[in-house]
């Protein structure tokens, strides 16, 4: 009898303790788009890029975090369909396919030959009682990258914190031929919309939840003593 109580004592303390470490995770998905021209003017020539880029997203994050703790926000990112029309000395090149965060796009253009490469870079905003590890979030290739945001000590529990990602589409180029010439940044062409998550600040699972298992520790101890002395009162009445 005894031990099964133990048991049931045991068991009860480890469902709660599942209870207290299980935290919902979020997910959301979608598409991002950038349109815009960016003008540069490079050895004397002037040329012009219009772009039309879509990417696709996907963030994670929990919706709820403890003050003290860390929300890890996972952004993942993918390149999707690309239209680029290019101008240079009254030659125009247009594209339209599906381009990778990263790759290099390469440009006939008359006697020219230019190289396009598109990257993704966001400020990380925080509003609220928490900060980020990082001021900012780049992408040089598709793929995943994870924002971790700190709730801080004296957070108020209740309160809401929102993280937002503006990201825009950094535009890199170099000539080929007929003279190669290193990678620069001609400019940037803002993703929209903004990626946007919001999180709710909770009390640290100990003093949340300090009461109850003191309440429980008190009545597992009532139990097992009163079981203690009924059982040496039955063996007195046998003898």
């Amino acid at each position: 009898m005894l031990r099964k109580i133990v048991f049931i004592i045991a068991f009860s303390f480890l469902i709660m303790t599942f209870s207290i470490y299980n935290v919902e995770s979020k997910g959301e998905q979608g598409t991002l788009q950038a349109s815009g021209l960016i003008s540069y003017k490079f050895q004397n020539l002037n040329f012009a890029v219009s772009i039309d880029y879509k990417i696709n997203y996907s963030i994670n994050y929990n919706d709820e975090t403890t003050k003290g703790d860390y929300n890890d926000v996972k952004v993942t990112l993918q390149g999707g369909e690309a239209n680029i029309t290019f101008n240079i000395a009254n030659n125009t090149v247009s594209y339209n396919r599906t381009l990778k965060l990263g790759e290099q796009l390469t440009i006939n253009a008359g006697i020219f030959e230019f190289a396009i490469t598109l990257k993704a870079e966001a400020p990380v905003n925080v509003q609220g009682d928490a900060t980020a590890a990082t001021s900012s979030v780049s992408f040089e290739n598709e793929g995943q990258q994870t924002v971790r945001i700190k709730v801080n000590d004296n957070a108020n529990a209740g309160e809401l914190v929102n993280v937002t990602l503006p990201f825009s589409i950094q535009i890199f180029f170099s000539l080929t031929k007929p003279i190669p010439s290193s990678l620069i940044n001609i400019g940037k062409i803002d993703l929209s919309p903004p990626l946007k998550i919001q999180f709710r600040v909770t009390e640290n699972w100990l003093d949340k939840y300090l009461i109850y298992i003191i309440a429980g520790i008190v009545v597992a101890a009532i139990a097992v003593g009163a079981l203690f002395i009924a059982m040496r009162r039955r063996r007195r009445r046998e003898a």
